[in-house]
């Protein structure tokens, strides 16, 4: 967690590792301030009021969030609403970052990024699973974004939603984080192609 926060990510402050039988766990200060948005109502479908209102708005903030997660050089490993706030002024705060890569340099984080023929994207890797978390929730999970996100929805209305209010959002936003220079180097159109493709092959 402190390799993440030195990267200008906001993040819990650790405060004490805990012990539970055989298991340890990090307990970090509160903070009132934030929110998380895995109690944010998800539940609204394409067409609703509310759903132009709230869920565009907290789709397009954690495509945004997870873009500046990748320009930094962060690569979350667990990407899911649970693991994403913001505090009262709208800034994102992340969290639970045990799975996380980080890139040591430029070439390495176009490479994690890209992905390789050895080693799958961890870009597209995190957009996925943010999504997939969304869309299939895990049995006895708890919180509004347990619901299935866009249930009953028609596959192609579901993938239009991705692609217009997650992957495009996520897109621009890294585009505009990341180095000028270094974003010359990286095929977004590429990347782009990739992650819709997994999403649709998994919805």
């Amino acid at each position: 967690m402190l390799a993440v926060r030195e990267r200008g990510i906001d993040t819990f402050q650790p405060l004490a590792i805990a012990k539970d039988g055989e298991s340890a766990y990090l307990v970090t200060f509160r903070r009132d301030e934030v929110t998380s948005l895995d109690n944010e109502n998800w539940t609204h479908l394409p067409g609703e009021l509310r759903y132009e209102e709230e869920v565009i708005p907290n789709l397009h903030f954690l495509a945004d969030s997870i873009a500046l997660l990748h320009a930094k050089g962060v690569f979350h490993g667990d990407a899911q609403p649970k693991n994403f706030a913001r505090t009262d002024t709208g800034n994102p705060v992340m969290f639970d970052f045990e799975d996380a890569t980080i890139a040591s340099n430029d070439q390495e984080l176009i490479e994690l990024i890209e992905g390789s023929s050895q080693d799958e994207s961890k870009a597209l890797s995190d957009v996925w699973h943010c999504w997939y978390a969304m869309t299939h929730p895990l049995v006895g999970t708890e919180g509004a974004a347990s619901k299935v996100f866009l249930e009953g929805l028609q596959f192609e209305k579901c993938m239009k939603e991705f692609e217009l209010n997650f992957l495009n959002p996520y897109l621009e936003s890294l585009k505009q984080y990341i180095d000028p220079v270094l974003i010359e180097k990286i095929n977004i159109e590429n990347l782009r192609q990739s992650i819709y493709m997994r999403v649709a092959h998994t919805s």
